[in-house]
């Protein structure tokens, strides 16, 4: 009879942390629209770029990473090519981006950030910030400071699942 309290006891416990899991996951997965649409989102900032819109991610990338074949790009963010083919055509054509074929490959297209791409982003980075400054100031003091510590806690406690990427690295080349 011991015996059958402790497997029921843990079969409750099991689906007690099945429970917080699939909540934590909805929790995640919410989190990115607020996210936009209550800190990054500006009623007279429409044209902004923010992290979110893809072009800013593959400039991003090629800010962090210096010069990137196409299909290399293409793998990072999940997009196809053709998709990406498209978004490289309207930074070329902005002259954010510069495309130039491998010497010793021609099939391989490379992509470079221009001096325009950067000092684009970077302008984009500061309005960002300065949005997200400003909608948090609707918070309280005490408000700000829960959000603040959860911040840190989940860039702390995230960057320690590894997929690949150095986290560290990027948050070192992020800290403009």
């Amino acid at each position: 009879m011991l015996y059958d309290k402790k497997l029921i006891q843990k079969v409750m416990e099991d689906k007690m942390e099945d429970a917080k899991i699939q909540k934590f996951t909805n929790n995640i997965i919410l989190l990115f629209p607020i996210y936009h649409k209550n800190l990054i989102k500006s009623q007279d900032q429409c044209s902004l770029i923010t992290p979110f819109n893809p072009k800013f991610r593959i400039m991003g990338m090629l800010m962090f990473y210096g010069t990137m074949p196409m299909s290399t790009i293409s793998k990072k963010l999940c997009v196809t090519k053709p998709g990406i083919t498209a978004l490289i055509n309207k930074l070329v054509d902005d002259k954010m981006v510069t495309r130039h074929h491998e010497e010793e490959d021609r099939r391989i297209i490379k992509i470079s950030l221009t001096e325009k791409g950067k000092q684009y982003l970077l302008k984009s980075r500061n309005e960002t910030k300065e949005t997200i400054k400003k909608n948090l100031s609707t918070l309280s003091q005490t408000e700000f400071n829960k959000l603040f510590k959860a911040s840190e806690d989940m860039i702390q406690i995230l960057s320690k699942i590894n997929v690949g990427e150095d986290i560290s690295k990027a948050m070192d080349k992020i800290k403009l």
